[in-house]
């Protein structure tokens, strides 16, 4: 292939994103707010840029960063994400101007299932989003903006809690006494396969624009989040809430599914799927 697509926001999960679709036989170009990791970058033969969106407006070469992009996977940092209400909507205005200019034929936004709040129940892609902290209405209002964007064909990928190589809650949770919920149900996706969701993307005309991207296996947090920590070495954390079924929200990625296309790597470390 010779589309070229930008991927803005090289790091823990856009770093192999990348290098997965110069493997399909696309160009690529990324984006890092690190101007030390420009050289990793380009050794991969990703086309490296330097941008850093604030408050203020944007370093870099956006333009050039933009010109000729067939698709824009735009992939925020949690950095940029970091910050007071309202900071995360303030840069992305900067750069929805610079979207619109450019006419992106096609972009694929990075988001969370954090936007659905606490729902109950088994969610679809067709269930509302009612985010339940100033985060999650920042990151479905910013769905909102770049679903407007009038030229370009906008698709919105909802991840779970994102998994893999040393990353996971276990680290963070382990010892720690939880006053609740235990019971409910996990919403995690490794991160092999939340690229291999958006490079189906890339592969396959889907029309939906609102995808969840989160793993079939939906065990209690107090089952797993153990589970996972003694095979780490780590205490594991003691929920305090009494022991009953799986509760709270299970979210389900039906429309990869109905497509054919099934998430393989199990959220157990001595597992597969």
């Amino acid at each position: 292939m010779n589309k070229t697509i930008g991927v803005m926001g090289c790091g823990w999960l856009g770093l192999p994103l990348a290098e997965g679709l110069l493997d399909k036989g696309f160009l690529v170009k990324g984006s890092t707010t690190s101007e030390e990791k420009l050289q990793i970058l380009g050794e991969a033969g990703i086309q490296p840029f330097y941008l850093k969106a604030d408050t203020s407006g944007t370093e870099g070469d956006l333009t050039g960063f933009l010109k000729g992009l067939y698709c824009l996977i735009l992939n925020f940092p949690p950095g940029l994400r970091s910050g007071p209400s309202g900071s995360y909507l303030s840069k992305l205005s900067y750069l929805i101007k610079a979207f619109e200019h450019a006419e992106l034929p096609r972009l694929i936004y990075v988001s969370s299932t954090a936007v659905y709040g606490n729902a109950q129940g088994l969610i679809s892609e067709k269930d509302p989003a009612i985010p339940e902290d100033a985060k999650g209405r920042e990151l479905l209002e910013a769905e909102k903006l770049l679903l407007k964007l009038k030229s370009t064909h906008t698709q919105v990928v909802r991840l779970g809690g994102l998994i893999g190589g040393e990353r996971h809650p276990a680290n963070q949770l382990s010892g720690k006494k939880m006053p609740s919920g235990g019971n409910d149900a996990i919403n995690l996706i490794h991160r092999s396969d939340a690229i291999l969701a958006i490079l189906s993307l890339m592969e396959q005309p889907f029309e939906a624009s609102l995808f969840n991207v989160v793993s079939p296996e939906h065990p209690r947090k107090r089952d797993y989040y153990a589970s996972e920590a003694i095979k780490r070495g780590l205490k594991p954390p003691v929920y305090q809430d009494t022991p009953g079924p799986v509760s709270g929200k299970i979210i389900n990625s039906a429309i990869f599914q109905a497509a054919g296309i099934h998430f393989t790597k199990s959220l157990y470390s001595d597992k597969s799927l």
